[in-house]
């Protein structure tokens, strides 16, 4: 288990976040260390698929308390993950894959989260950006979407007029 307090970029409620890297989680460690840092916003990532049952427990109780809380998805192949209860699911998504099978079952998984989740868009072009942006709403994915700019420049971004992206500069996740 690997735990940092960073500034999240926007990611989580608050502008700070204790970030906890699950690997086999020990439901009393992570409690006591969450206390300890006193952070009331907390980013989950790691192997969420296999600690489902001990995250969902540890959820729970952090919600009770009063903590926010978001886990990182970097790999949605499995729906039973949207069962957990954060406050916030964040997906990283690199939409390279657009005319794949693989791209339409990722979109019709984004269908089932709400307008408090996260989607992070990493296009390999503008072209690639437009399209997956423009997919996501007409499929009517409610979840904020955001974007790691790496070949394409912000100008581009205004010149396109897209103006309900955020950018994000952070890690990502992939």
């Amino acid at each position: 288990m690997k735990y940092k307090i960073d500034f999240n970029k926007k990611l989580g409620k608050l502008p700070v976040s204790l970030f906890v890297d699950i690997d086999k989680i020990k439901i009393f460690d992570v409690w006591d260390s969450i206390i300890e840092y006193d952070c009331r916003d907390i980013i989950f990532s790691g192997d969420i698929i296999n600690n489902m049952k001990e995250l969902g427990f540890l959820l729970g109780r952090l919600a009770i308390n009063a903590y926010h809380t978001s886990i990182i998805i970097t790999e949605l192949n499995d729906t039973s993950i949207l069962e957990l209860q954060p406050h916030r699911f964040i997906i990283f998504f690199d939409s390279n894959v657009q005319n794949s099978t693989h791209f339409k079952a990722r979109i019709e998984l984004f269908k089932k989260l709400t307008n408090n989740d996260v989607i992070i868009l990493h296009p390999k072009s503008l072209k690639e950006f437009i399209f997956t942006r423009q997919e996501l709403i007409r499929q009517q994915v409610k979840a904020k979407v955001m974007v790691k700019l790496l070949n394409i420049s912000e100008e581009d971004v205004l010149k396109n007029k897209i103006y309900d992206v955020d950018i994000y500069n952070g890690e990502f996740y992939v």
